[in-house]
């Protein structure tokens, strides 16, 4: 049966990776632990590309992911019951081996965005005024101690001021 799961089980880009695993311990000096975890995130990639297209993943169809194709692998992983720090460590990995998959063929990254432009919201640019802070009460013992504390805590945030000026903190 042509393009069988026996077929696409071994794909031309896995030599990319081990050139890359030496590429990681060698030229950019990182650690064995890291490496190897990348490693099998750029693995798990080529495997999940291999099962998402229907065919064998070599280094040219690794310049033309999608940012559909690396959501898909995302939610993938995350339904595989990965948390959100490792989501975004295994996002490193895939960012940092395309790069170098381009790189290696003479290209310039292009890298698709798993996310709109401009942040969180359309609110992200706009200037928005700080509230002013109203300062808590300051034991007695610290102003005397240093009278400029209350200066400093003028420029903190409302939070920053309320968590420096706690009389916990200076019992």
């Amino acid at each position: 049966m042509a393009g069988g799961p026996q077929e696409l089980s071994d794909h031309p880009a896995r030599a990319l990776v081990e050139r890359w695993a030496g590429h990681l311990l060698h030229d950019r000096r990182r650690s064995q632990h890291t490496a190897r975890a990348y490693v099998a995130t750029a693995h798990r990639l080529i495997d999940f590309l291999g099962a998402y297209r229907g065919e064998a993943v070599d280094d040219a169809s690794l310049l033309v992911i999608s940012a559909q194709d690396l959501r898909a692998f995302l939610a993938d992983r995350r339904r595989e019951g990965l948390g959100a720090a490792s989501t975004a460590r295994e996002l490193s990995a895939v960012r940092n081996f395309l790069t170098y998959a381009a790189e290696q063929q003479g290209n310039l990254p292009q890298l698709p965005r798993t996310r709109a432009p401009g942040g969180r919201g359309p609110c992200r640019d706009r200037w928005r005024p700080m509230k002013r802070c109203r300062l808590p009460k300051m034991p007695a013992t610290l102003l005397r101690r240093n009278g400029s504390a209350r200066v400093i805590l003028r420029s903190c945030s409302s939070f920053t001021a309320a968590a420096c000026a706690s009389p916990k903190r200076f019992r």
